[in-house]
């Protein structure tokens, strides 16, 4: 049975390689905890964590405070799926090999190191200053972020082609209509229909989250053909298109709903092909927001800093967790950059991706959040500009669906 006491090196090594997601996921559902949304989060963001850590070079403190971050992660998690057997055997050989040395885990009550995690707060103004975030309300991520991706995603090298050299060259503002009421990216709930009347495409339906529509020269529309979801481009002034702001937290970032009532549009790549268009340019997309997220999270924490670093400073408590946040920063910039590395490799991008997306949205929120109560103090300008941000990051997290979906749009993508 497992036997209280301290892990030596080779336990160590041998728990830390088996933290592989097809252990994880074999564990739970061999508890039959698979079906619980809250440890399947806590498994997609343990995941995540551990792919950040093999982004980090080994051996500074940065790369100890993710690793210790990563074993306290993975031995609370453990212990909430294996239950009672982490301290009785089972008879689950993968469960018990964790189980036996699990119960000696130094993580398992403790968190990361203290003595480093603050002398991060000393080196937290070290270095140049993080450029500021811009929150001026252009139509840049409509136009490149989104439908610049699904022209590059639909491989249409005529009309198609066309669009994204203009939008390249920013002679085009476009964007791209594909949720509709759910927010839901899912192609399967694709309602918008796409009927081929002659030589002509028709489209009717609604649009919803449509970002900066109101500025577009040419919106990119998913809608339902009879071979199933398909890209069309509708010009902006074409007949029967009508566009209605919505009521959003951003004002930076405007979202329309857009009705369609026989609408001439265009194929743009290959009819039926949206289903696999969508997620491409979900993942294309994602991972260009995560670099807007870390500016704003770089910017916040520079923000932050200068709040602790006042005579009049906060100190204590929020001096830890603003630590704790740098590292949650250095881990989402890490997945960032790993995301874009690897954006146009078919095999590790999407998983790479929807990492990036996750951390990314999750730091920008709870740094944004937790530098505009440090600045309380500060003045009107910092304050205004970090509600700013915040409004940003809320509005970033949730445009994609939010974590009611990037997390299990983690699992499908690594095929789990």
């Amino acid at each position: 049975m497992p036997q209280s006491g301290s892990w030596n090196e080779d336990e160590l090594a041998a728990f830390e390689a088996g933290l592989t997601a097809e252990n994880l996921t074999a564990i739970m559902r061999s508890t039959w905890t698979w079906d619980d949304r809250a440890l399947r989060r806590d498994l997609t963001r343990l995941l995540t964590t551990l792919r950040a850590l093999g982004e980090l070079e080994p051996g500074g403190d940065l790369h100890r405070l993710v690793r210790s971050r990563a074993l306290h992660s993975a031995s609370g998690f453990l212990a909430a799926v294996l239950g009672p057997r982490v301290i009785a055997d089972s008879g689950h050989a993968t469960s018990y090999s964790f189980a036996e040395t699990l119960v000696r885990s130094p993580w398992l009550v403790g968190g990361p190191d203290e003595e480093l995690l603050l002398k991060s707060v000393g080196a937290a103004t070290d270095g140049p200053g993080a450029p500021g975030l811009d929150l001026a309300a252009s139509p840049g991520f409509a136009s490149r972020g989104l439908a610049a991706h699904a022209l590059a995603a639909s491989g249409d090298q005529d009309a198609g082609a066309e669009l994204l050299s203009k939008i390249e060259a920013g002679a085009l503002s476009a964007t791209l209509a594909a949720a509709e009421a759910s927010g839901s990216w899912d192609p399967a709930l694709v309602r918008t229909r796409a009927t081929l009347t002659g030589s002509q495409w028709l489209l009717e339906g609604e649009k919803y989250f449509v970002p900066h529509a109101d500025t577009a020269d040419v919106l990119l529309v998913v809608a339902r053909s009879t071979a199933g979801p398909s890209l069309f481009a509708v010009e902006a002034a074409a007949a029967g298109l009508t566009l209605s702001a919505m009521r959003t937290v951003d004002p930076t970032r405007p979202l329309s709903r857009v009705r369609l009532s026989a609408v001439p549009a265009a194929l743009v790549g290959t009819e039926g092909a949206g289903g696999r268009l969508m997620a491409r340019t979900l993942d294309l997309a994602t991972t260009w927001l995560a670099e807007e997220q870390v500016r704003g999270t770089r910017r916040c924490l520079e923000l932050a800093a200068a709040a602790l670093a006042a005579p009049d400073g906060p100190m204590g408590d929020a001096r830890r967790r603003y630590a704790e946040l740098r590292v949650q920063a250095e881990i989402a910039d890490a997945l960032g950059q790993r995301a874009r590395r690897l954006a146009d490799d078919p095999a590790n991008g999407g998983v790479a991706a929807a990492m990036a997306h996750i951390a990314c949205s999750e730091t920008f929120t709870d740094v944004a959040g937790a530098t505009l109560q440090l600045v309380g103090g500060a003045g009107d300008a910092v304050v205004d500009e970090v509600a700013g941000i915040h409004l940003r990051a809320q509005s970033s997290d949730l445009l994609f669906g939010g974590p009611a979906l990037y997390y299990e749009r983690l699992l499908e993508r690594m095929d789990i």
